[in-house]
């Protein structure tokens, strides 16, 4: 389950293909919410809340993406809070899955030695009596006030997010971004890296992300270290994001990372999980396929010029938002 969809599959052998769709289309067609099973599974989703809850390197996000998206969707916990799971019943999701789980919101996607054609077949077969129904319209986020927040945690560290708003996944700059991305905080060799990690120890892990919804977006960067370091670490983050905003990156540290992203994508073709979420997120927020060889040619299209000007846009400072978790004292 994800911001914006969730993926309900199966993995098996060729052999057994019929199998698999019968049995993840009969979930999303026919699910029946034994009574009974209910209050185990809220119990079962409650302890996963309290064990993300227990992680602050992944509850940060959930405060940063309240902070992004106030009173909106996309700024609410997936997993959802104790009191609306308690409340959920077998009512409520089986009125959920009428509305949303129709026919014009799925995608049925296979990805490995199978016949097309019969997979059409089974799709008519097994999804026929899929409901219809009519999308109902997103709501896009609400205008947000950058700021800073700070929660006190019983922690060891400071895990601090800098954040901003972007735009969604739509945006021809979307492949820039994945560049900017790679350059800024893409493993090792990132400037994040080598100049905060390597170059003054402030931290054991730092990176840049984004994530692009179907009409919204936002750009980070996170890391965890010492209390005392987080105002600094702050500035050198915000530095090397004007270091790129300010200079057209080397011909060479470009091909590198365009290597990276190319090499990213080329190497999650080779697990067919992979390839079949790669397909199913395509045909739900673009409605259309990218192949690996157009993929990489809008990679290879990328300038420097268009990096820089993608920082300068991402750089602005009081577009920022900073959401750390401190330990208590």
């Amino acid at each position: 389950t994800t911001k914006d969809h969730t993926c309900y599959y199966a993995r098996g052998l060729d052999e057994h293909v019929g199998r698999a769709v019968d049995v993840v289309s009969d979930l999303i067609v026919s699910p029946q919410f034994p009574a009974a099973e209910i209050p185990k599974e809220q119990e079962v989703v409650i302890e996963e809340m309290r064990m993300y809850a227990d992680q602050p390197e992944e509850l940060v996000f959930d405060h940063a993406e309240t902070v992004l998206y106030p009173n909106h969707s996309l700024g609410r916990p997936i997993i959802g809070s104790e009191e609306s799971v308690k409340g959920l019943t077998r009512e409520s999701l089986q009125s959920y899955v009428d509305r949303q789980y129709v026919a014009s919101r799925v995608v049925l996607t296979v990805a490995g030695n199978v016949d097309p054609a019969k997979i059409i077949k089974l799709a008519e077969r097994e999804l026929g009596g899929l409901r219809t129904g009519v999308d109902q319209p997103r709501t896009p986020p609400p205008e947000m006030t950058p700021g800073e927040h700070v929660i006190g945690k019983p922690i060891q560290q400071a895990h601090l997010v800098i954040a901003r708003r972007a735009f969604g996944i739509k945006d021809p700059r979307r492949t820039t971004v994945s560049v900017l991305n790679t350059l800024l905080g893409g493993g090792m060799s990132s400037l994040l890296s080598q100049n905060i990690r390597e170059k003054y120890g402030f931290c054991y892990s730092i990176y840049s992300y984004f994530n692009l919804f179907d009409d919204a977006g936002d750009f980070g960067v996170y890391m965890a270290t010492e209390p005392h370091k987080v105002d600094r670490s702050r500035q050198l983050i915000m530095r090397e994001i004007r270091r790129l905003a300010e200079t057209n990156v080397s011909p060479r540290a470009l091909v590198q990372a365009k290597a990276q992203v190319k090499g990213g994508m080329l190497l999650g073709m080779e697990s067919l999980t992979s390839r079949m979420n790669r397909l199913g997120r395509q045909e739900l927020t673009m409605g259309q396929l990218t192949s690996p060889d157009a993929f990489a040619a809008q990679v290879d299209a990328v300038t420097a010029d268009q990096v820089r000007e993608l920082a300068q846009w991402l750089a602005e400072p009081e577009q920022f938002s900073t959401i750390v978790l401190s330990p208590q004292d």
